[in-house]
């Protein structure tokens, strides 16, 4: 991490918030943004935006303003401007409120006491700033309030070399899988499937490139990383990279062979791979786990328990396709662990889900990093004009299994059914009713076969 990353990260973990009064505020906040103007548009680039402060030059010669200030704006976020132009900030937030039940049968039910019931959960608090420095230095900044103050991002990057640009520096999502780098605010359902959330990486410091060739047709990222994993109020970043268990090297590349309509008919293809030479000693335990794609549920199902592995290798394939208002997505992971206690077991899993737009939008696509964007309502909520947003059905499958070698962390089938009701652009309710299936599962908890009926949503705002 770079010495103003680590500055950074340091004085804000190390800094004791009044945690209470910080989340009313935001969320104070979050909601009055929701409400805000949105226009029901397409998104537009950064290039494509307008200039505000060049608008301003001009109102100075016209003699409409005496004098340039600093500015402030809103577009999608609160936008601060200096009055030279030097330092720009832009202030985002995203919050959600998830509440559901849960029924679990069969070895669930004796495995787990007190998965059943009613549970609330702040599924998400985020606040981020990204900062311009004479339009040559970037440096974000992001932390989850929700039930722990995590470092999301704290990245670097200097733009105005041609090469360097394409460089982060610091604490970064690795290049790994579809559905991991999509945003959790931009994601066609409450939570990541079954295999990402057990075998894909997630953020760790690290030094990552990235670029986008032929129109942004074919892009492809590479880095080096650390795993330290999440950075939180109880762990110093110093200690994070020395306390880190191991390093690896992440490759993806992903293609368009068809890209028509500004993306309403598209096909991605993506392939991604992940090597990790890894420390011997104490820190050399893995442990790999899921949730049953539910908060909520905070319980693992399927487990493998730590065990020691020296190197780790992972594999993904990617397939995405949009017809309109119509999408199909998924995903294969393997991962391969080389154990000498657990006979070097393989894992696996896949995803494969579809999704409707009763109301014709379609999903949208990030072009520069690969991954799909939030969606725009045709005609945003309004019950006077009697206009009724956006409406998404979406059905997903998705497998795990934990058991090779020596290793029995069990397999899980999930179904899950989602609708979501889209007001805005930045702001959604969404209802996911989950089932998820476990067996064969034999280490710390027996479980030859439950099951388990979980019924969620969430009420999501961004700005």
């Amino acid at each position: 991490m770079s010495p103003v990353s680590y500055y950074f990260c340091q004085h804000i973990i190390r800094h004791q918030f009044r945690v209470s009064f910080i989340v009313f505020q935001i969320a104070i906040l979050l909601i009055l943004a929701a409400f805000s103007p949105v226009k029901a548009a397409s998104p537009v680039s950064e290039n494509e935006k307008p200039n505000y402060f060049d608008e301003l030059q001009e109102e100075l010669k016209e003699g409409k303003v005496d004098k340039l200030d600093t500015h402030y704006y809103w577009d999608q976020g609160l936008h601060v401007v200096s009055r030279k132009n030097n330092f720009r900030l832009k202030i985002g937030g995203h919050m959600g409120i998830d509440m559901g039940y849960i029924h679990a049968g069969g070895d669930l039910e004796d495995a787990f006491s007190s998965l059943d019931g009613f549970e609330p959960d702040f599924r998400r608090l985020h606040v981020s700033t990204l900062l311009t420095i004479y339009d040559a230095l970037e440096f974000k900044f992001e932390i989850d309030f929700a039930n722990v103050r995590s470092v999301k991002d704290i990245w670097l990057r200097y733009k105005k070399s041609p090469f360097l640009r394409h460089f982060k520096f610091g604490h970064v999502k690795e290049p790994f899988s579809l559905e991991k780098l999509a945003s959790l605010k931009n994601m066609t359902f409450m939570e990541r499937a079954l295999p990402v959330y057990a075998l894909a990486p997630g953020r760790n410091i690290g030094i990552m490139f990235s670029n986008a060739e032929l129109e942004e047709r074919i892009t492809y990222a590479a880095g080096f990383f650390w795993n330290t994993h999440s950075i939180n109020e109880t762990s110093d970043p110093q200690d994070s990279i020395s306390e880190a268990n191991g390093s690896d090297i992440t490759i993806r590349i992903t293609g368009l062979p068809r890209y028509e309509d500004e993306g309403r008919d598209l096909l991605h293809l993506g392939v991604c791979y992940t090597r990790g030479p890894r420390q011997s000693g104490e820190n050399d335990a893995l442990r790999v786990s899921s949730l049953p794609e539910s908060y909520i549920a905070d319980r693992t199902l399927v487990d493998t328990d730590e065990f020691n592995a020296d190197k780790l290798t992972r594999i993904n394939i990617e397939l995405a396709t949009v017809l309109g208002p119509v999408s199909f997505q998924s995903e294969f992971i393997y991962y391969s662990a080389d154990s000498d206690t657990a006979k070097d077991p393989d894992f696996w899993g896949y995803y494969l889900y579809g999704s409707f737009f009763f109301t014709r939008e379609h999903r949208e696509y990030d072009k520069s990093n690969g991954v799909f964007s939030m969606v725009h309502p045709n005609r945003n909520f309004s019950f006077r004009d009697k206009r009724w947003g956006a409406w998404e059905l979406a059905l997903r499958h998705s497998f795990l299994d934990l058991n090779d070698g020596d290793i029995n962390g069990g397999k899980e089938r999930n179904f899950t059914l989602a609708i979501n009701w889209y007001l805005k652009s930045n702001m959604r309710v969404m209802f996911n009713y989950v089932r998820a299936d476990v067996e064969d599962r034999d280490n710390s908890r027996v479980i030859d076969d439950g099951s388990a009926n979980i019924f969620q949503t969430r009420f999501q705002i961004r700005y």
